[in-house]
């Protein structure tokens, strides 16, 4: 019976650690700063020929809930609604679409509200767009691509770096087999310039190729697009 005391003692000891570290303690760790090089993405970004974007829209195709503290540290735990997101970036050099949301299926076993025409209007910019990027990895972020009904058309459209290529499904969700046999990541380092105007950012995140995308328009205007970065 003591030795059943002992480990129950030592589990709540390393459990509330772990709940304290992660969900209450607010403060930043060692580390947790990430330059970007401001002047060097203006200058990526005027350094591919052609006009850059000239206006972002964004579609709203779900939304869920949980607890502020799981978004921010020590926030408490009062219910915060997170929409899922999908942009388009338009451009006379062809229309770019950062992250594809998730379809149906994939906010229900999340609990999300689904908003279907949102949906669909999505599906039709993937179809129409010149180049499709993500910010990472995870399920709303990329399931609009996966569940795409035309994804072997898309595929070459999709500019997936290397290191989102190779993240494990245990976070990423699968690719139907066979679909990826002759795809080509992207590959890079720090920086790359996209497309006139677009310059994509590699970043720390909480997945293996997370990415950030800098965005400069035709008025001069900026805008960087944080995934789940920060």
């Amino acid at each position: 019976m003591k030795r059943w005391l002992k480990y129950v003692s030592v589990f709540t000891l390393l459990f509330s650690s772990i709940f304290y570290w992660y969900l209450l303690d607010g403060r930043l760790t060692n580390g947790a700063e990430f330059e970007i090089d401001i002047t060097q993405l203006r200058q990526l970004a005027n350094s591919v020929a052609g006009e850059k974007p000239s206006e972002i829209q964004v579609e709203k195709v779900a939304q869920f809930y949980f607890f502020s503290t799981l978004a921010m540290a020590g926030s408490g735990f009062k219910t915060l609604p997170m929409g899922v997101y999908v942009f388009r970036l338009r451009s006379p050099e062809g229309d770019i679409i950062i992250d594809s949301g998730y379809d149906q299926a994939m906010a229900t076993a999340s609990h999300a509200d689904f908003f279907v025409p949102a949906y669909e209007r999505t599906q039709q910019a993937l179809s129409q767009a010149n180049k499709i990027v993500i910010t990472h990895g995870h399920k709303d972020h990329i399931g609009g691509i996966l569940r795409h009904k035309n994804l072997a058309e898309i595929l070459p459209k999709v500019m997936l770096s290397k290191e989102q290529l190779d993240v494990p499904e245990s976070i990423r969700p699968r690719f139907p087999q066979g679909v990826l046999e002759s795809y080509k990541p992207l590959r890079y380092e720090n920086y790359h310039a996209l497309q006139a105007g677009v310059v994509l950012i590699k970043t720390p995140g909480h997945t293996p190729g997370s990415q950030m995308i800098y965005v400069q328009l035709q008025t001069n205007e900026e805008f960087l697009f944080l995934g789940d970065v920060a």
